[in-house]
């Protein structure tokens, strides 16, 4: 595999992770203590998980036969650096970036799809492989989609005050779960 074919994928994780990565600080001004360092964190993950996707197998590696004998160690010792579950750190710290914010519903549904298809990007670059791969998994992750939009309405309904439609939105929520997990058994 060409390094032109690692940098592509590795590029598009990269963008995903900027977007994630600000959704889920914005708006910061209005965010408790600890943005800060949970924002670091987050920058510090998204990082490593991009040179994860670069140092891959396939890239053309340097022949270290004329390298200094501490080579070997930096070189173990960054290798097992990107062995560790970066993007997993990255949804962990923006969600902790989410969680120092007021509530808001529809922004926190936003962030999970994004992370979704953060998730979703890494495993295709980690694979090399099409978006085609998801195609017996949509419609799960479809249901997936709209239970997360469901869910971002029924937190909105006590914010609005209205109580009537509550009872109607938790039968739909009833029905939309049912149905989701109908989809996942044959998985």
């Amino acid at each position: 595999m060409t390094i032109a074919a690692r940098v592509r994928p590795a590029l598009v994780v990269a963008a995903v992770e900027a977007v994630v990565i600000a959704w889920a600080a914005v708006p910061a001004g209005g965010a408790r203590a600890g943005l800060k360092p949970v924002l670091i964190v987050a920058i510090a993950c998204a990082f490593f998980t991009a040179a994860m996707l670069l140092s891959a197998p396939g890239v053309a590696r340097i022949d270290r036969s004329y390298a200094r004998p501490d080579a070997g160690f930096v070189s173990r010792t960054w290798s097992s650096i990107l062995k560790l579950p970066w993007p997993q750190g990255l949804v962990v710290a923006s969600l902790g970036l989410e969680a120092l914010h007021q509530s808001r519903p529809w922004h926190s549904a936003v962030l999970g799809v994004l992370m979704l298809g953060l998730l979703l990007a890494v495993h295709l670059a980690e694979a090399s492989a099409r978006p085609a791969v998801f195609r017996p998994h949509l419609r799960l992750l479809a249901v997936g989609v709209a239970l997360t939009a469901l869910s971002a309405g029924a937190a909105m309904v006590p914010a609005l005050g209205a109580t009537s439609g509550s009872g109607l939105l938790a039968v739909i929520a009833a029905i939309a779960a049912v149905i989701a997990a109908a989809l996942a058994l044959p998985l």
